[in-house]
């Protein structure tokens, strides 16, 4: 990283923690913080000497003060910061709002009916962002991922599993041919045949799923947590066709 980068990243640090100590002064915000327009355009108006862009300063508002907001006025603030960028600037609010939803998912501390929501809603942003960038092989992998995760998490059901076969298939083929793939649309293939192994050992189809877990070890490319679910799965799905009759 150049000494100009550096720089750069420390100053937003600097900025960004001038606005959380702004966003932590008890009289700065109603202790019930409010989304509606009116209130997001105060908010900007605000915070205008902290010389960071808007979308950056909303979605500090929402990670600042998660644990005062619903998933509803979370939602509000993404749908606000999306109006006010253009089409080809929406996509880093899109994986932000994304990653937002999987991270709030990932916690115990909400209901059943919290959850359901917040998935239903996931999948609703999948399709917008899609819509988007059509075609686009990242997102389809991130949308048949939420669906394997859901998926495992209601028992192994069928029609969960489908989405993410349907989906992950279409990721696939959104890529280019393996030999015209740079290192990231290889890393989403990899990721792509370790997610369908997954798929298809909840289905118990053992054999396909060890031939997908074959393809996404050949780049030697997974590592950290996704490289120990595949050498998970390899055992599993070599203990279980080793079982068999």
């Amino acid at each position: 990283m150049s000494e100009l980068e550096n720089l750069e990243n420390a100053e937003s640090e600097s900025h960004l923690s001038r606005l959380k100590e702004l966003l932590e002064q008890t009289d700065f915000l109603p202790q019930t913080p409010s989304t509606d327009e009116a209130a997001l355009e105060d908010y900007l108006k605000r915070t205008g000497a902290v010389q960071i862009p808007e979308s950056h300063r909303l979605i500090a508002f929402v990670e600042f003060l998660s644990s005062k907001l619903t998933w509803k006025q979370i939602c509000e603030v993404f749908e606000f910061i999306l109006r006010k960028e253009q089409p080809d600037e929406r996509n880093g609010t899109y994986a932000v709002w994304i990653s937002k939803s999987e991270d709030l998912l990932s916690h115990s501390n909400f209901s059943e009916e919290e959850r359901s929501q917040i998935a239903h809603d996931l999948i609703a942003i999948f399709d917008r962002a899609l819509a988007d960038t059509p075609q686009n092989a990242g997102l389809a992998l991130g949308l048949g991922t939420n669906y394997l995760k859901e998926a495992a998490r209601r028992d192994a059901d069928t029609d969960y599993i489908s989405q993410a076969v349907t989906w992950l298939n279409r990721a696939a083929e959104w890529l280019p041919a393996k030999d015209k793939q740079d290192q990231l649309q290889k890393y989403i293939y990899a990721n792509i045949n370790l997610r369908l192994a997954q798929c298809y050992m909840l289905l118990r189809v053992y054999k396909l799923a060890l031939e997908h877990l074959d393809s996404a070890a050949r780049e030697h490319i997974l590592g950290g947590q996704e490289l120990q679910e595949l050498r998970a799965g390899i055992d599993r799905c070599t203990l279980e066709l080793g079982a068999g009759p």
